[in-house]
């Protein structure tokens, strides 16, 4: 984190965001040509994500030679996507949101959807781009040069953008009092993934009854890893670290929402 590289993808961004806000209040973009925008940029860059991180594996059978187990090729190929590549972090369920506030016909739902877009995609895309975890072990020339460092700063900058547009945007606008929603789709996702990471491990086990280890591990929404790679090898160390995540993913977006609240207070 904060290599040369990831330097490089930083002031890129900053750059983009720019020059997409300017255009954006120049040419006064509507609501919903901004939304299709955004979703479609989405769609591509979901796609290019895929194709870049997806690889072809020969299937292989176990089989025993010499008292050892050995892994044996079929002579049969197959892709493979890593499980920590589906689309289940908080950045790409925000495709799923612009889905939602676009075909739902319910005023009240599109402006819940408003707000939750906000939020997530002004936080998401920021932390996205500064504790980007692909910038990890790669050389800066590789990181540059990688087509997935370009999709993942530019669809994180596109977040930004978004969540700025929504913020000055008169169509639908923010609500002080849709802050409960927020709060509540976070609970529902936090959860949801301890679940989700849990069911994608793969424990190793010493006897039927003992786990000695996991492979595997998959961290949606940095429920089971910090971004820090600060050793949590107690739970209580990880209950801790889970409430000061959400204490300040509480705070963030509550200071997100304090413009709305001088708007909600003053009517």
């Amino acid at each position: 984190m904060f290599s040369y590289g990831h330097i490089f993808f930083i002031i890129i961004s900053i750059i983009i965001i720019c020059i997409s806000v300017f255009l954006c209040n120049k040419y006064k973009v509507g609501f919903d040509k901004m939304l299709n925008i955004c979703l479609v940029f989405g769609v591509i860059s979901e796609t290019i994500k895929l194709f870049a991180l997806t690889t072809i594996v020969p299937i292989v059978e176990p089989a025993i030679e010499n008292g050892e187990l050995v892994y044996k090729s079929t002579n049969l190929y197959t892709p493979y996507l890593r499980t920590v590549h589906l689309p289940l972090e908080l950045c790409s369920l925000n495709i799923l949101f612009m889905l939602v506030l676009k075909y739902t016909k319910n005023i009240k739902v599109k402006q819940i959807m408003v707000s939750i877009l906000y939020a997530s995609c002004i936080i998401g895309g920021f932390f996205g781009i500064v504790l980007s975890s692909i910038v990890a072990h790669t050389d800066t020339m590789s990181l540059i040069l990688s087509i997935r460092s370009w999709q993942f700063f530019i669809y994180h900058s596109m977040l930004i953008v978004f969540g700025i547009y929504l913020y000055k945007n008169d169509t639908y606008k923010i609500k002080y009092e849709n802050l409960k929603y927020v709060f509540t789709l976070l609970f529902i996702l936090e959860i949801g993934m301890l679940y989700i990471n849990s069911i994608f491990i793969i424990p190793v086990f010493k006897n039927p009854d003992t786990v000695i280890g996991a492979r595997n591990i998959n961290n949606f929404l940095s429920t089971y890893n910090n971004p820090f790679h600060i050793i949590m090898d107690t739970k209580l160390k990880w209950i801790a670290y889970l409430l000061l995540k959400y204490t300040i993913e509480i705070l963030l977006i509550n200071i997100l929402f304090l413009p709305f609240k001088e708007r909600h207070t003053s009517k």
